[in-house]
C-alpha cells in the first residue's frame, strides 16, 4: 500500500460518521494482540482546551526524558499530525503500514476508531513510555476511552457538539465524565459551577480521586494575562510564561502541570524545573498562532462560542479586527459572531473543503445584523481580502473551525509568511 492509497482508505472512511460504542475498538485492539497493555496512559477530555494541556504535557515529558506518544485530532493540514512519538509525527513511510496493520484486523470502524487504533498501535511499535490521547468527543462512548488511563484530565465543560453530548451544560458535563476511573485520579479545570457540580458527583459515583482546579491547584494571571502564578500540591512556579500564546492557555497550563505532579507521584521522574522547560517550550499550530506584518494575522482554531470568547479576551482591544470566517454545520455561529463583533465588525466570509461544510450563503444569513461582509470563492481570496480591509492599522483574526485554520496556515505557508 502506497502512502496515497493510505490516505483514500482513510478518506473512505468519512470523517463524519459517529457510531456510539466500543465494541469495534475493542474488538480490534483484541485482534492486534492489545498494544494497547504495553504502556501506561492518560486521557484528556473536554470542551476546550484539551489539546492544548497534551501539548504541554508532552513537551514537559520529552524535557524529563521520557518518550511520550501523543494523540490528538482533528489534524490542521496533514493526517500524520495525530499521531507523534517525541515531537516526531508518523511518517510518511509508515503510515501505509499502520493502515494496512488495522485494516487487516477486518472489523468496520470509523474514521476516528480506526486513527486511534492507529496510533495506539504505533505507540506500542516505539515503545513509547507513556500515551497521552486527547479524548475526541463527548467521553463515555469516545473511542480513547476503550484504555484504561492512570488518570484523566477534564480541562472545560461548555457547549459544543450538542446533536450527541446533549442539550444542557449538565449533560455534556454528564458526558465527559464518562473517562473517569474507579480509584483513579482526575484533574478537573476551570468550568462554570453547574458543569462542575455534575463532574463532581459523577467522580463520587465512580469512586474517583478529584484534583480541582481553584482547591488542590490553581493559576493566578499577572496583570496583562501573559504569566502564570502556579500553586499546586508539589510545586509552586512564581513566575511562567507559557509557549502557547493567549490568555486561555494559563489555565491550560496550570491543568497540565497539575498532571505532571500526579505523574510525578506515580513513577515518573518529573522534575519541577523539567515542567517549567517543557510549558515554557510547547508548540501547538493554529493555537493564537501570530503571523507578523502590517497588518498581524493571528490564526485560531476556535469553534465554538466559549473558545471564540477566549479568544477575544487576549485580543488587544484597541486595534480593530478584520474576521477572517467560517464555521461547519451544526455550530453555534450566531453565539461565535455575538462574541466577535465587538472587536469588529467587519467579516471574510469562506468556503470549507469538508463533508460538513456550509456555504457561505447559509453563513451570511446567520451573520448579526449591520455587519460588514464579504463573500469569497477560497481560502486565499479570503486572506487578500481581510488583508486589504484591516489596512496598516488593523488586525486580521482567523477563527471559526479548526479545518479553516489549517487551510489558512497552508495558504499562509505558501506566501513564506514568518512567525
Amino acid at each position: 500500500m502506497t502512502y496515497e492509497l493510505a490516505l483514500s482508505y482513510l478518506a473512505s472512511l468519512n470523517e463524519s460518521r459517529i457510531k456510539p460504542g466500543l465494541e469495534r475498538i475493542r474488538e480490534t485492539l483484541a485482534a492486534l494482540g492489545s498494544p494497547h497493555l504495553q504502556y501506561p496512559h492518560v486521557l484528556v477530555g473536554g470542551t476546550n482546551g484539551k489539546g492544548s494541556v497534551v501539548s504541554f504535557m508532552g513537551a514537559a515529558l520529552s524535557a524529563a526524558g521520557y518518550r511520550a506518544g501523543i494523540f490528538t485530532s482533528p489534524h490542521l493540514q496533514n493526517f500524520e499530525e495525530r499521531i507523534v512519538v517525541d515531537n516526531q509525527a508518523v511518517t510518511r513511510d509508515e503510515l501505509p503500514g499502520l493502515v494496512g496493520a488495522v485494516k487487516e484486523a477486518g472489523v468496520e470502524m470509523t474514521y476516528f476508531e480506526f486513527a486511534t487504533v492507529m496510533s495506539l498501535l504505533y505507540f506500542a511499535r516505539q515503545r513509547v513510555d507513556l500515551a497521552i490521547l486527547e479524548v475526541g468527543l463527548g467521553g463515555t462512548w469516545d473511542a480513547t476511552n476503550a484504555t484504561d488511563p492512570v488518570f484523566s484530565v477534564i480541562t472545560s465543560v461548555e457547549l459544543d457538539h450538542q446533536e450527541w453530548l446533549g442539550q444542557t451544560l449538565e449533560e455534556v458535563a454528564r458526558e465527559k465524565s464518562g473517562i473517569m476511573r474507579k480509584d483513579k485520579p482526575v484533574i478537573v479545570g476551570s468550568m462554570v459551577s453547574a458543569a462542575r457540580k455534575i463532574v463532581l458527583e459523577q467522580a463520587e459515583a465512580v469512586g474517583s480521586r478529584v484534583i480541582l482546579s481553584g482547591r488542590d491547584f490553581r493559576a493566578v494571571r499577572n496583570a496583562t494575562g501573559s504569566c502564570l502564578q502556579f500553586e499546586g500540591m508539589k510545586w509552586s512556579i512564581k513566575k511562567l510564561v507559557p509557549g502557547l500564546k493567549g490568555q486561555f492557555q494559563l489555565d491550560n497550563a496550570a491543568c497540565a502541570l497539575a498532571s505532571l505532579e500526579v505523574l510525578s507521584g506515580s513513577g515518573f521522574e518529573i522534575r519541577q524545573v523539567d515542567a517549567v522547560r517543557g510549558i515554557e517550550s510547547a508548540w501547538w499550530p493554529g493555537r493564537f498562532q501570530v503571523f507578523e506584518g502590517s497588518p498581524p494575522i493571528i490564526v485560531d482554531a476556535a469553534h465554538n462560542r466559549a473558545a471564540v470568547k477566549a479568544l477575544v479576551a487576549s485580543l488587544d482591544k484597541g486595534i480593530p479586527v478584520v474576521w477572517l470566517f467560517s464555521a461547519l454545520s451544526g455550530k453555534d455561529i450566531g453565539g461565535m459572531t455575538a462574541e466577535m463583533t465587538p472587536l469588529g465588525s467587519r467579516f471574510v466570509l469562506v468556503p470549507l473543503d469538508h463533508p460538513r461544510a456550509i456555504t457561505v450563503r447559509e453563513l451570511e444569513v446567520e451573520m448579526p445584523e449591520g455587519c460588514y461582509i464579504k463573500r469569497v470563492s477560497n481560502v486565499r481570496q479570503g486572506i487578500e481580502e481581510a488583508l486589504k480591509l484591516a489596512g496598516r492599522k488593523g488586525c486580521v483574526v482567523v477563527a471559526g473551525s479548526v479545518v479553516l485554520a489549517g487551510e489558512v496556515l497552508r495558504e499562509l505557508e505558501k506566501e513564506g509568511f514568518g512567525v
